[in-house]
């Protein structure tokens, strides 16, 4: 046997492991669950043009808001707690965590039905706007119930169940939608109703996806949650960096017209891929990583991302080239204008999912305080430099000013990550 047929069935099994590795079965049902998340959009964006989906974009910003919010608040907490405990006492540390993120989910809701007419006219969303703002925080809630599910399989480690409970949420919304433009026109406020419907039913399909045995485990394990939320308080400061896109929206409908906030929600979405492959390595990384004791192997793990990170860069370079005709071919003719902000979001998706496996490395150091203030730091600044540059700039200088920022939070936390692994004991 030749020597480069031996390289090729290494190559071939190498390839093989891969495929049948848990990040890429979560990778797949992600990309799925992206794939139909674009058809979804495409329905959106075409079905009611950019001034229609700059009216329903604040409300779908408010339904991620609820599980972006409470996910980031709580989930980390949950997964890592849960992960390092043993297995006579994980199902209560399990069944502890699923409550305490549901009950973060309903606090959601009952802010936003609370602050929804407000809201609303802040925004000028008309006489349904406000009615759309209180659909959307429920359907917040029901993710948030959905995504606890999701998380209880993580820490079991039953990837396979992960990858297809992400890819029914969006094949819900596509069941509920298509149907819906194909023989009429509704309305932004009709939309989110068929939106909530389908979270009520992807909420459903997780928990049939999880079977969450640990849900009749005897009482709530006050230890396990004194453990999470020592990690989650520092994580309260990271969610402002992780909802701030949505917020985003938000302050464009606010200071803008619907056709920018059109622009910048759409073009989100369109990156939305990019967050895929990121959530799939932490959802699969983050128990391994959560029990690393010592520097060496945090340090063969920040080896191996410095050897892949350059790779985000090309892509990067070549959307400025595709995007003057790629944003009107995915969503419409009206959305000509969106491609400066596509670039823009773009690159920052690529910062993020650069980055999001080093951040990791922060929860076994102890370090949470250190990434919440940074990102605290990060949004407070681009929301000043947003507020500035949307009347003169709109979608693209919010993406402008988000990327900025997102740079300088990578030197300090690659700067001070250096240095804690210097420093911590082998």
């Amino acid at each position: 046997m030749s020597a480069a047929t031996i390289r090729l069935r290494r190559v071939g099994a190498a390839l093989g492991r891969a495929a049948g590795s848990p990040a890429a079965r979560v990778a797949a049902g992600n990309g799925v669950g992206a794939g139909l998340g674009f058809v979804v959009l495409a329905l959106l964006t075409r079905g009611l043009g950019a001034e229609g989906y700059g009216r329903l974009a604040p409300a779908l910003a408010v339904m991620d808001l609820g599980q972006l919010l409470v996910d980031t608040v709580l989930a980390a907490g949950v997964v890592t707690v849960a992960a390092q405990t043993g297995p006579a006492e994980r199902a209560g540390a399990l069944k502890t965590g699923f409550w305490m993120r549901a009950a973060g989910g309903l606090c959601f809701a009952l802010a936003v039905w609370i602050g929804a007419p407000s809201l609303a006219q802040a925004l000028d969303l008309g006489p349904e706007g406000a009615g759309a703002l209180r659909l959307a925080g429920w359907a917040g809630a029901l993710l948030v119930i959905s995504t606890a599910a999701i998380g209880g399989m993580q820490v079991q480690e039953r990837f396979t169940a992960v990858a297809l409970a992400a890819a029914a949420k969006n094949a819900l919304r596509v069941g509920l939608l298509a149907p819906a433009f194909y023989y009429a026109s509704p309305s932004p406020a009709a939309a989110m109703e068929l939106l909530a419907a389908a979270a009520a039913l992807a909420a459903a399909a997780a928990l049939l996806f999880a079977r969450p045995a640990y849900l009749a485990a005897p009482g709530l394990d006050r230890a396990a949650a004194s453990r999470m939320f020592a990690i989650n308080r520092w994580m309260a400061l990271a969610a402002v960096a992780v909802v701030s896109g949505r917020v985003d929206v938000l302050l464009l409908g606010w200071l803008s017209t619907p056709e920018q906030t059109a622009f910048y929600a759409a073009s989100a979405q369109l990156c939305i891929v990019v967050g895929v492959v990121s959530q799939a390595l932490v959802t699969t990384a983050l128990p391994r990583v959560a029990r690393f004791a010592g520097r060496d192997e945090m340090r063969a793990f920040l080896a191996v991302w410095a050897r892949r990170a350059p790779i985000a860069l090309a892509p990067v370079l070549a959307l400025p080239l595709l995007s003057p005709w790629l944003a009107p071919l995915l969503l419409g003719d009206g959305f000509a204008g969106a491609a400066s902000a596509l670039n823009l979001l773009f690159a920052s998706s690529m910062i993020a999912l650069v980055m999001n496996p080093v951040m990791l490395i922060l929860f076994p150091l102890g370090a949470q305080r250190m990434f919440g203030l940074a990102a605290f730091a990060q949004v407070a600044i681009k929301t000043a430099l947003a507020v500035a540059a949307i009347p003169a700039y709109g979608a693209a200088g919010v993406a402008a000013a988000d990327v900025a920022t997102k740079l300088a939070v990578v030197v300090v936390i690659l700067l001070a990550l250096r240095r804690r692994l210097r420093d911590a004991p082998a």
